[in-house]
């Protein structure tokens, strides 16, 4: 059900031409997803989310 959401939220974002705002704010909250799930169970998150986390955050920046 989230998935839905954040895809029509997307898409309502980009037929309103906010496409500077909307593709690096969903491609910074993809990336953050499986972080932010590991945390909450008390695990590590995998290097190679992580690592895509942060590339997607700086280059928000």
């Amino acid at each position: 059900m989230a998935g839905v959401l954040g895809l029509l939220s997307f898409y309502s974002a980009l037929s309103r031409g906010k496409m500077g705002v909307a593709a690096p704010v969903s491609a910074v909250l993809t990336a953050a997803l499986p972080v932010l799930r590991s945390r909450v169970h008390g695990r590590t998150a995998h290097s190679v989310s992580t690592g895509g986390f942060v590339l997607a955050l700086l280059r928000l920046g």
